[in-house]
């Protein structure tokens, strides 16, 4: 027998059309491959974020958040003494297969002496992006510009989706040299950028019903979110997990993702995602924008399947 669901759509144009509060995030990097010799590393940060803006990020003095509050890098250097690799930056682009260009903001360099060796050592280590004076070892320097010496963002726009780190006068990274530097984008305890955004207003009236067959269905009200400019609701994605004593070890598995306007029937009963008949299932419902990014809510159901 097949479960199915179906969404009801239901749209509310008054809530979203108050002022956004805005929530913060840590946006964290992850390694994608080598594009034309850059390092391409994907932003996980909802469309539309930007830099904090209004901080303190000293560790005293009123209101100190902290030198690491902004965000940290941490960086792995093994360059040694090639005179090739004199100079690095990394900059924006939205596109995976484009690196970014040289009209592209640069969000940190990297220079080294023509008559040196890198400092791999200073290099190899965590760096504080808010700082705005460069960390400098030697003829070897790296610098932030993220923010200035008032804490205020240098880089104002939305973030973009990708961060490109290549070589300024040759194609940096190859199979051979791709481990000379990079960042350590797989620990995101130490590597992270923490932005604002406007998060979606909600739906609401989440619910499971079953019909006459036993079919699983899930209703719920959409939320028009037209009002937030700098951020598109582009899908809603439903997920599922078998429902467990301790809700944190629950894993949910996505089942399908539905444009905003779509209120068409869909299986959800597959080889990959089975439903067992008597248990119990968490179903979730999440707004997602155009960089693929799903806000988290604790908007839950309960559905068992007859």
């Amino acid at each position: 027998m097949k479960r199915a669901f179906f969404a009801t759509l239901t749209m509310l144009s008054t809530s979203a059309m108050a002022e956004q509060p805005l929530f913060h995030h840590l946006a964290t990097l992850e390694y994608k491959e080598i594009i034309y010799g850059c390092q391409m590393y994907r932003l996980n940060t909802p469309e539309g974020s930007t830099l904090l803006f209004g901080h303190n990020f000293n560790d005293t003095g009123p209101n100190a958040e902290g030198s690491a509050s902004a965000g940290r890098i941490e960086m792995y250097s093994a360059m040694y003494s090639d005179p090739k690799y004199r100079s690095y930056s990394l900059r924006g682009t939205n596109e995976l297969y484009q690196p970014s260009g040289n009209d592209s903001y640069t969000f940190m360099d990297i220079s080294v002496g023509a008559s040196s060796s890198p400092d791999n050592f200073m290099l190899s280590q965590v760096k504080n992006i808010e700082r705005a004076i460069p960390y400098t070892s030697g003829n070897t320097q790296l610098s932030m510009h993220f923010y200035d010496e008032r804490d205020q963002p240098t880089y104002g726009k939305p973030l973009p989706k990708y961060l490109s780190l290549c070589g300024n006068s040759i194609a940096s990274f190859d199979a051979l040299t791709s481990n000379r530097l990079r960042i350590n984008a797989a620990s995101h305890n130490v590597t992270y950028i923490k932005v604002q955004y406007p998060k979606f207003d909600q739906p609401s009236g989440f619910k499971t019903s079953n019909d006459l067959v036993g079919e699983v269905q899930l209703f719920w009200n959409n939320t028009d979110n037209s009002a937030i400019t700098t951020r598109q609701h582009k899908f809603t994605r439903i997920s599922r997990a078998e429902k467990l004593d301790k809700p944190q070890d629950q894993k949910f598995v996505e089942l399908a993702k539905l444009g905003i306007n779509d209120d068409r029937y869909i299986d959800i009963n597959t080889d990959q995602n089975p439903l067992i008949p008597g248990k119990e299932y968490v179903y979730q419902v999440q707004y997602c924008d155009g960089y693929d990014f799903c806000d988290s809510n604790t908007l839950n159901a309960i559905g068992k399947s007859n």
